[in-house]
């Protein structure tokens, strides 16, 4: 098999297990209860530094939820997220936005000697999960 035809498969069948993964988590929400796996991709200063506390209290809250965690640098989680190879990523930086991502800033740094952003907008947005 040559290298274009083993990328076609791959991609095939990379939609095929994410169709897979789809049908599984809509069996698992006809109940009603918040469960499943959840993918989450962040960089390693977040997964380290900032996430602990809240993916513990999430855990606490949804304890049927499966968290599945992995660690890179932003460029590369946002590269994952596109793939859709993660159901979320809490990255640092984005480098260049592309539009078929839904992405959200959590939270903006303003120097109280700028004109730029009202100090008014820079304050934390807090993500509560939806229940399907």
């Amino acid at each position: 098999m040559d290298t274009q035809n083993l990328r076609a498969f791959v991609a095939v069948a990379e939609a095929i297990l994410s169709r897979m993964d789809s049908a599984r988590q809509a069996l698992a929400d006809l109940d009603g209860e918040t469960k499943g796996q959840l993918k989450l991709i962040t960089s390693h200063h977040i997964g380290l530094h900032r996430l602990p506390h809240l993916l513990r209290e999430y855990s606490e809250r949804f304890p049927r939820v499966e968290l599945d965690i992995r660690f890179m640098d932003s460029e590369e989680a946002y590269a994952e997220v596109l793939k859709g190879h993660c159901d979320l990523g809490i990255i640092t930086e984005v480098l260049e936005q592309n539009d078929t991502i839904c992405s959200h800033t959590l939270w903006k740094i303003c120097s109280p000697a700028t004109d730029f952003v009202s100090r008014s907008s820079c304050r934390p947005i807090i993500w509560k999960p939806s229940r399907h």
